[in-house]
C-alpha cells in the first residue's frame, strides 16, 4: 500500500511567550468565539503546547434605574503534552445574551412578569466556560477550562417608587472556586429589608455553585458539572441572573419578595480547571465579552518528509526531516536522514535535533505482512482436454496471467506454460506471487515398419497392440515393439502419462517361406518420401492394390524412393535380391 505522506509545519512568529516557553520563534493558533465546536490538529513533531483560555462575561442589565453589571470571564493557562496529529476540541465560550445562557454552560437569566407599574424582562445570563478537550467531546475529556461569569439580576422601578426592587450584579468567573453572585438589599419608600434575594454561590472543584435563597422568594438554579444554573423570577418585576459555566456551574441569583419591594441575587461564576497541565494558574474575572483560547506551541517543529508511512514487507522508506534553527537532526533505529532503508516490523521513528528550539518528531511506519499465495500443484493435462488453477493462502484477491481465471476452465497452451498468480490483500494492497506449470502431453500415434515389426513412434509410454478392425487386444502384446505372427492389421492403444490414443491399423505381410528377404522400410506410413534398407544390391518395386507397378528402381544399401506421384492409399513394396524376395505394405497419407 502507498499512502504517501508530507508533513510541513506553519511558518513560525515571533512572540511573547507564556510561561515555561523559551525565548525562540513558535507558532500561534487563536480561536475566538463562533457558537461551536472548533478543533486543533497537532502539527508533526509539536509534542507539548501551552493554552490560553478566557470564559465568557455574564449578561450585563443597564435599562433600568440601577445598572448591573454581568461577572467578567476568567482566565486558565497551562502547558499540555501531545501527539503530532491528534485532535484537540476547543470550545469557546459565549457571552450571556437576553434570554440565553452563554455557549458551552451559561445559565439563562430569569424572565420576569410585568406587575406593580413594571414592563417585564429578563435578567442577565451567564457567560459560557472556554475549554480544550483531548481524547473525545465528553465534559469527562476537558484539560484546561476557563470559568464564565455570572448574569446580573433584574430590578424594578416605576413612577412611584425609585427604586422599586433592586437586582445584584453577577460573580466573577475563574479561580478554582468561582465568584459568588451579589445579594442585593432592597431600598424604597417602605424602609430597608436585609437580604430579601440571594446572590448565587460560585462553582468549586466539586461540585456545582448552590443557586441563592431569598428571605421569601424562589431559590435560583444550582450550578452542576460544565452548566451554570437558570435564574428566577422575583416580585415586582425583579428576576435573577444566570450563573457561569465552568468546570462546574454557578448558582443562580435567588428571587425575593421584600414586603412592598422585591430584589433579585446575580448569578455566581463558574470554576476554572487546569487538571495535570504543567506550570498551570488560574485568574478571577478578566475577560470582557466573549470567550478566547490561544494555544502556543512551545517548540519548532522539524520539516518533514516520509515517503510513506504504511508498507508492505520488503518495501523500503526514505524518512527525512531539517531543523529550520539550523540545528543537525539524527533519527534512532540506525536510520540515516534521506537515505532509504527496509523496515522489517511496525516501528516508531525519533529524529531530534541539537537545537533546543527544534521538536522532537515521531513517526510509526506500518509494516504489513505479505499474503501467503499457493498457486498449486504442477499439472499434465492431455492435449485437448481443458483444466483449471485455483490459488490459495491470506490473500484476498486473485489475479493470473495469460488470460486465465481462478476456479474456472481454460484449454492450455501446448507445450509447458507457467502461469503466475498474483494474491493481493485488499485491505493493504500487499502482494505476493507464486507460479505452476502446465503441460500438455500430446501422444504420438504413428507407427512405423521395420523388417517384421512394427514399431510405435511414441517413447516412454505404456502399450497394448489391437487386431483390427475389432481392436481386439493381443495377448501379451505390451512393448513399443511388436512382431506379428501372421498377416494382418494392426494397431497401437498408447497410454503416456494417463493421456490415451490409438494408431490407425496397419497392414502387414509377414512373408511366405524362409527364402523370403526382410528389409527396412520407414517411415510407414509416408507422406513424401520413404526410405527403404537392405544391406544387398536389391530390386524394388511399388505396386498398387490392382497389381500395378507404379514405382520400380535397382538400388544397394539405404535408399529414398520419391512418393509424390503417388496417390493416398494402400501399396506393397517388394524386393528382390539373389533370388529372395520380400514385401511389406507401405501406406502413403
Amino acid at each position: 500500500m502507498r499512502r504517501n505522506y508530507l508533513a510541513k509545519t506553519a511558518l513560525a512568529l515571533g512572540l511573547v511567550l507564556p510561561l515555561g516557553a523559551d525565548s525562540y520563534a513558535q507558532t500561534v493558533t487563536t480561536f475566538s468565539y463562533t457558537g461551536a465546536v472548533q478543533t486543533y490538529i497537532v502539527p508533526p513533531g509539536v509534542t507539548e503546547i501551552n493554552i490560553e483560555a478566557w470564559g465568557g462575561q455574564g449578561e450585563d442589565v443597564t435599562e433600568l434605574y440601577d445598572p448591573q453589571t454581568g461577572g467578567l470571564g476568567g482566565y486558565a493557562t497551562g502547558n499540555l503534552s501531545v501527539t503530532p496529529g491528534e485532535t484537540l476540541y476547543i470550545y469557546v465560550g459565549g457571552q450571556g445574551t437576553d434570554g440565553a445562557g452563554g455557549f458551552n454552560g451559561g445559565g439563562t437569566g430569569g424572565l420576569s412578569t410585568a406587575g406593580g407599574g413594571g414592563t417585564g424582562g429578563y435578567a442577565g445570563s451567564g457567560g459560557g466556560a472556554s475549554d480544550v478537550r483531548q481524547g473525545g467531546m465528553d465534559l469527562a475529556d476537558r484539560v484546561i477550562v476557563a470559568g464564565g461569569g455570572g448574569g446580573a439580576g433584574r430590578d424594578y422601578v416605576n413612577g412611584s417608587c425609585v427604586p422599586c426592587g433592586t437586582g445584584g450584579n453577577g460573580g466573577a468567573g475563574g479561580g478554582t472556586t468561582g465568584t459568588d453572585g451579589d445579594d442585593p438589599n432592597w431600598s424604597g419608600l417602605l424602609g430597608t429589608f436585609p437580604n430579601p434575594g440571594a446572590g448565587g454561590e460560585g462553582g468549586t472543584p466539586t461540585t456545582g455553585g448552590a443557586g441563592g435563597a431569598g428571605t421569601e422568594g424562589t431559590p435560583g438554579g444550582a450550578g452542576v458539572l460544565g452548566i451554570g444554573g437558570d435564574g428566577v423570577p422575583g416580585s415586582q418585576d425583579v428576576a435573577s441572573g444566570g450563573g457561569g459555566g465552568g468546570y462546574y456551574g454557578g448558582g443562580a441569583g435567588g428571587g425575593a419578595n421584600g414586603g412592598s419591594g422585591a430584589a433579585a441575587g446575580g448569578g455566581a461564576g463558574g470554576s476554572s480547571y487546569t487538571g495535570s497541565l504543567a506550570m498551570a494558574s488560574t485568574t478571577a474575572g478578566v475577560k470582557v465579552g466573549e470567550g478566547e483560547i490561544i494555544i502556543t506551541e512551545l517548540c519548532i517543529g522539524l520539516d518533514i518528509s516520509v515517503s510513506s508511512d504504511s508498507i508492505c514487507n520488503g518495501e523500503e522508506v526514505t524518512l527525512s526531516a531539517t531543523s529550520t534553527e539550523g540545528g543537525t537532526v539524527t533519527w534512532d533505529g540506525g536510520v540515516i536522514n534521506g537515505e532509504a532503508f527496509t523496515p522489517t516490523a511496525t516501528t516508531t521513528y525519533t529524529a531530534t535535533s541539537d537545537d533546543p528550539g527544534d521538536c522532537a518528531f515521531e513517526v510509526e511506519i506500518v509494516v504489513f505482512d505479505l499474503p501467503t499465495v499457493d498457486a498449486g500443484m504442477d499439472q499434465d493435462v492431455c492435449a485437448g482436454d481443458s483444466t483449471m488453477v485455483s490459488a490459495s493462502g491470506t490473500a484476498t484477491d486473485w489475479s493470473w496471467d495469460g488470460g486465465i481465471t481462478d476456479g474456472v476452465n481454460f484449454m492450455p497452451s501446448a507445450g509447458t506454460t507457467t502461469y503466475t498468480v498474483t494474491g493481493t490483500i485488499d485491505s493493504t494492497g500487499c502482494m505476493a506471487t507464486d507460479e505452476v506449470d502446465i503441460t500438455v502431453i500430446e501422444v504420438d500415434n504413428s507407427i512405423s515398419i521395420i523388417p517384421g515389426s512394427l514399431v510405435s513412434n511414441q517413447d516412454g509410454a505404456t502399450y497394448q497392440w489391437l487386431e483390427c478392425p475389432d481392436l481386439t487386444p493381443v495377448a501379451g502384446a505390451t512393448d513399443q515393439e511388436f512382431t506379428p505372427t501372421a498377416d494382418g492389421d494392426y494397431a497401437v492403444a498408447v497410454d503416456l502419462g494417463g493421456c490415451m490414443d490409438t494408431s490407425a491399423c496397419q497392414l502387414v505381410h509377414v512373408g511366405l517361406d524362409e527364402s523370403e528377404l526382410g528389409f527396412g522400410l520407414y517411415p510407414n506410413p509416408a507422406n513424401d518420401v520413404v526410405t527403404v534398407q537392405y544391406d544387398q544390391p536389391y530390386t524394388y518395386a511399388i505396386i498398387n492394390q490392382l497389381g500395378e507397378v507404379v514405382l520400380s528402381g535397382n538400388a544397394v544399401g539405404t535408399t529414398l524412393i520419391d512418393l509424390t506421384t503417388l496417390a493416398n492409399g494402400a501399396y506393397v513394396v517388394r524386393l528382390t535380391s539373389d533370388d529372395k524376395t520380400g514385401s511389406t505394405q507401405l501406406i502413403k497419407q
